[in-house]
């Protein structure tokens, strides 16, 4: 169990009931087998079969992976997250929305979730190095998380990747 949280789990409290979705771009094709094996190297349990599901743009839809890093990278990080989000509450159903890029795709499955309201919990571990000169970016997803915070959807976001962004002038 993750972060010490074996009291909680043991008492019943293991986010069953609840819907989580998770945001990043692309999709891993091996996502949860990964998942599974972590979690069996850890005594964890597995997904339950419908645990885990994918809402993520097709394949063949996938846009600028020059410009995000590739695909690969982002393999990971959804590996990472979705490992991260079971080992915390191995109860809780996990969709998993790939966009089709790491730009405006985004901002799509943000959006797409609130309008299904898909999940009340929505994780987001990718970041900007910055928030300079994103106006009209940062206007889009203002709106989309405020109708989110109204339909009582809450958005979490890692931090602290790159520090404070001084060293790049920000």
């Amino acid at each position: 169990m993750a972060y010490g949280l074996e009291g909680a789990s043991k008492d019943g409290i293991t986010g069953k009931g609840v819907n989580v979705a998770i945001v990043d771009a692309y999709n891993s094709p091996t996502i949860t087998a990964d998942v599974n094996a972590y979690s069996r190297r850890t005594g964890e349990p597995t997904l339950a079969p419908g645990q885990y599901t994918d809402h993520s743009a097709p394949r063949k839809d996938w846009t600028d992976q020059k410009l995000c890093g590739g695909a690969v990278g982002w393999h990971v990080e959804q590996t990472l997250d979705v490992e991260a989000m079971h080992g915390v509450a191995p109860g809780a159903h996990i969709a998993f929305f790939g966009a089709a890029n790491c730009d405006t795709a985004i901002d799509t499955e943000l959006n797409r979730i609130v309008q299904t309201q898909a999940a009340r919990i929505v994780s987001n571990s990718f970041g900007f190095a910055g928030e300079g000169g994103l106006g009209s970016e940062v206007a889009l997803e203002h709106s989309i998380f405020v109708q989110g915070a109204l339909e009582g959807i809450g958005f979490y976001f890692s931090t602290g990747d790159a520090g404070d962004n001084t060293p790049i002038g920000d």
